[in-house]
C-alpha cells in the first residue's frame, strides 16, 4: 500500500483528528490550539500524510492569520514585504518521513490556495523544513527571529 496525503477544511476535522495531531506535534516548537472548536476556528486546511496501513506519518497546517498577527511576525523579522500582501500562513509541518514527505505536505496545501500569496515561521535549524520551502518557491525574507527559548531561533520564509 502507498502513503497518502488527505486534506480536510478545518469544519471536517474530528475528535480522531485532533488527537492524532496532538501526538505527532507534541514536544515540538508549535502552540497547539487546546479544543477541537479552536483547532477547527483558526484552521483553513490540514493535511495528513499517513502510511498505506493509515498510521500517521506526517501533519501540516494553514490558516488565514490576523491582522494582528501578521504584523507583529513581520515587524519581528524586519522584513522589506508588507504583511498586508499575505492571506495565508503555512503553520507547523512535521513529518517522519523527510523531505521528501514535507515536500508532500506542504506541495498538497498550496494547491488548495495555489494563487495566494503566503508565509511561514520556521525553526532556523530545521534544515529538511527550510529547503522543502526553498524547493517550492518560499525564500527568506528578513532576520532571524529571537524566541522566548534561548536555544531555538524562526526565520520567516514568503511565497509570492
Amino acid at each position: 500500500m502507498q502513503d497518502r496525503i488527505e486534506v480536510k477544511k478545518g469544519d471536517e476535522l474530528t475528535e480522531e483528528d485532533l488527537l492524532s495531531m496532538k501526538g505527532m506535534l507534541s514536544g515540538g516548537h508549535e502552540s497547539f490550539p487546546s479544543s477541537l472548536g479552536d483547532l477547527k476556528q483558526g484552521s483553513h486546511f490540514i493535511a495528513f500524510h499517513r502510511s498505506g496501513h493509515g498510521d500517521l506519518k506526517g501533519i501540516g497546517g494553514l490558516k488565514r492569520p490576523s491582522e494582528r498577527r501578521k504584523q507583529n511576525i513581520f515587524q519581528r523579522a524586519r522584513s522589506l514585504y508588507s504583511p498586508d500582501e499575505f492571506t495565508m500562513e503555512l503553520g507547523w509541518v512535521r513529518s517522519d518521513g523527510g523531505e521528501d514527505a514535507i515536500d508532500g505536505i506542504v506541495g498538497s496545501l498550496i494547491e488548495m490556495v495555489s494563487n495566494e500569496k503566503m508565509y511561514s515561521i520556521v525553526v532556523s535549524s530545521d534544515k529538511e523544513q527550510v529547503a522543502a520551502l526553498k524547493g517550492l518557491g518560499f525564500r527568506k525574507s528578513g532576520a532571524e527571529i529571537p524566541s522566548s527559548r534561548a536555544d531555538i531561533s524562526y526565520d520567516l520564509f514568503v511565497r509570492e
